[in-house]
């Protein structure tokens, strides 16, 4: 048969699949086969496996970083600096854990949106998700140094939060 060169895996529904099976195009190993193939295509030149959870732990160790330049930069009074340094710290988090869901960086996603959607509910203190949204709509400007030294605070929590949520997750 040659279904292998016809049928198409990668845009395939279940009905597709059975209407080939009783159309006698397609037999259960040839469709096994398929698959082994394309995975092996993966294993061999695409991306490694694990290449989602290091990009998760990348994420993850950017964002501690970043945390603790905000809070050097909030040491040294720069506090507009601090504020914004602070948020891509809990950015950085956010793209970690969504990551995890399936979504990268190169998808051009909005990470505030689809982080609500994602975690807003569930998976992540409700508190400590709030401290992104508010960062994310208030920015970075006109914060006094009070409000700055709670949106690094925030930060290092939302943070700390997030490394707890990814090792509750069950990683793609």
């Amino acid at each position: 048969m040659t279904a292998h060169r016809t049928f198409n895996v990668v845009e395939t529904t279940i009905g597709d699949i059975h209407a080939a099976y009783r159309a006698g195009s397609l037999t259960a190993r040839q469709l096994v086969r398929m698959y082994l193939d394309r995975i092996d295509v993966y294993e061999k030149k695409g991306p490694a496996i694990n290449a989602i959870i290091n990009l998760n732990e990348r994420a993850l160790e950017d964002a501690d970083r970043l945390s603790f330049d905000a809070s050097l930069h909030l040491e040294a009074g720069r506090l507009e600096e601090a504020a914004s340094t602070a948020f891509e710290a809990m950015k950085k988090a956010a793209d970690g854990l969504l990551s995890a869901r399936g979504l990268l960086l190169s998808d051009r996603y909005d990470t505030v949106e689809e982080f609500r959607k994602h975690f807003g509910d569930n998976g992540f203190l409700p508190q400590i998700g709030e401290y992104f949204f508010r960062a994310a709509q208030e920015g970075p400007r006109n914060l006094d140094a009070e409000k700055t030294h709670h949106r690094v605070e925030e930060a290092t929590l939302f943070v700390e939060e997030a490394h707890g949520a990814y090792s509750r997750m069950e990683v793609i």
